[in-house]
């Protein structure tokens, strides 16, 4: 077993236990970056993206969400959006005693969405944040039926699983991908009514509060993307005030890491990477 999939148990904030997964740099560390996955989605898949990090000097640190992947309770379920950020913030304090230095965030799909929040909350500290494909809306709303289903449920039945409908070949053009992701007990297509209705409160707070971003981002979008709204994620990034690079990858499906030709995306996240941590050690 590679010492990223060596996962333990974590206790976070509030006493819940979370898996949590870190990968040493291999030469002299220059960095951290602490990773947020998607909805559905788990640490353990993105092996390569840790060792590419921790080849490069940056030590990889990632958590399964609340709902997710290793981590114990309710798949899809999360009681309070807050919940994410105070999780974030502590592993940023676990991540910065073991792995001094400057810290970049990194959030993919909903692990975007949570990162971003995140930052319009003034934390100090962060280098800047990369997001691949961010979800600050879908590519399609989901059914009017699902939507009042999931708010009456809300209170009543807060963790009651209901299907997201997830298009798995909309992941990745690699058909590979697809099947491993759609075949692994670890990943699934839920989500409860409480979270549904902490994601839609919290979508709302993160384009009123937008104008409190304050790090450099480099915002990776994919403009085949069938999962979250590109045009959406073009208009976010564009309204920012300051520190955005936006990159654009014609073809490319959502999980862009995951793409046969991700080593477009993984050279732009090295140009950027060197300016944003030359920066911070300025």
């Amino acid at each position: 077993m590679s010492a990223w999939q060596r996962a333990e148990l974590w206790t976070a904030p509030d006493g819940a236990r979370l898996s949590v997964r870190r990968l040493p740099a291999t030469p002299t560390r220059r960095a951290t970056a602490i990773f947020v996955h998607g909805w559905g989605d788990y640490t353990g898949r993105w092996e390569h993206v840790a060792e590419w990090f921790a080849q490069r000097g940056i030590a990889f640190y990632g958590a399964d969400q609340r709902g997710h992947g290793q981590t114990p309770g309710p798949r899809g379920h999360v009681e309070r959006f807050a919940q994410y950020l105070a999780d974030l913030a502590a592993l940023r304090k676990l991540a910065a005693a073991e792995s001094p230095g400057p810290q970049i965030l990194i959030g993919h799909s909903y692990g975007g969405f949570i990162v971003l929040r995140y930052l319009e909350t003034a934390p100090q500290g962060v280098a800047g944040a990369c997001l691949l494909t961010p979800y600050v809306d879908l590519y399609r709303a989901p059914p009017r039926w699902k939507v009042l289903m999931a708010r009456l449920l809300a209170d009543i039945l807060p963790s009651f699983p209901i299907a997201t409908g997830l298009e798995y070949e909309a992941i990745s053009r690699d058909a590979e991908v697809v099947r491993v992701f759609r075949d692994d007990p670890l990943c699934h297509e839920k989500m409860t009514p409480r979270a549904y209705r902490e994601m839609l409160t919290n979508l709302a707070v993160l384009w009123a509060e937008k104008g409190r971003i304050a790090v450099p981002l480099l915002v990776a979008l994919a403009d085949a993307d069938r999962i979250t709204s590109t045009p959406a994620a073009d208009r976010f990034a564009s309204a920012l005030p300051r520190g955005v690079t936006l990159r654009h990858y014609p073809g490319m499906y959502h999980n862009i890491l995951h793409e046969p030709d991700q080593d477009r995306v993984f050279a732009d996240i090295e140009a950027w990477l060197d300016i944003a941590l030359t920066k911070a050690a300025a």
